[in-house]
């Protein structure tokens, strides 16, 4: 979904042609967001915001909302701005990242119990 805005409806279009292509773009045109499992580790903030924009564009899906997830454990959200309101997705980063430090919490308090 990388490419230009043309060459991908008639490569979509071309997908499309098969039943099982159909079903399966289907399946992710009505999903809430895509996840994608990379197996880079980027080093620094600066490497994990280049990464999650400009990385691999065979693994991702640029016609939903992506979650990232690294080899480390890292995670981003990458979005095509026009179907979604950039505001909910931040909020959603926000709620993520709160959940993911009360959780590193309640794991670091339990290890201190043991």
């Amino acid at each position: 979904t990388a490419w230009l805005r043309d060459e991908w409806a008639e490569a979509r279009a071309a997908l499309s042609s098969s039943p099982q292509n159909e079903s399966s773009l289907k399946a992710i045109d009505e999903a809430l967001l895509v996840l994608s499992l990379d197996d880079s580790a980027p080093a620094s903030p600066t490497e994990l915001a280049r990464t999650s924009l400009c990385g691999d564009a065979t693994a991702r899906w640029y016609d939903k909302l992506q979650l990232l997830v690294f080899a480390d454990g890292q995670a981003a959200i990458n979005f095509e701005h026009a179907p979604q309101d950039g505001a909910q997705v931040v909020s959603l980063a926000s709620h993520l990242a709160e959940a993911g430090e009360h959780e590193a919490g309640e794991h670091e308090a339990g290890e201190h119990e043991a």
